[in-house]
């Protein structure tokens, strides 16, 4: 659909430009606004779901044997340890 409404009205804006245009300006802020809301939670969302995908694949925390406290433990060691990846510099 994007590719369609880009071809019809080629203005930079993207969604806010084609809702300005179907419904009106007042219409094309609030999309515009529940755009950017719906942004912060979801950048929220992805590292919260990329940890525990994380924790599952790597140490199998959902099998029967698995207690719990130290995968969970480990799970938030390593969560901290790769946050600092994008901060060190290669040498």
């Amino acid at each position: 659909m994007a590719a369609e409404l880009t071809a019809l009205l080629p203005e930079e804006g993207g969604y806010y430009v084609w809702v300005r245009e179907a419904f009106g300006s007042f219409c094309a802020v609030q999309q515009a606004c529940w755009t950017m809301i719906v942004s912060v939670v979801w950048l929220a969302m992805y590292p919260v779901l990329f940890v525990g995908y994380f924790g599952e694949v790597r140490y199998c925390t959902a099998g029967p044997l698995s207690t719990g406290v130290p995968s969970t433990l480990r799970t938030r060691i390593d969560s901290v340890s790769l946050s600092f990846l994008p901060r060190t510099e290669p040498r």
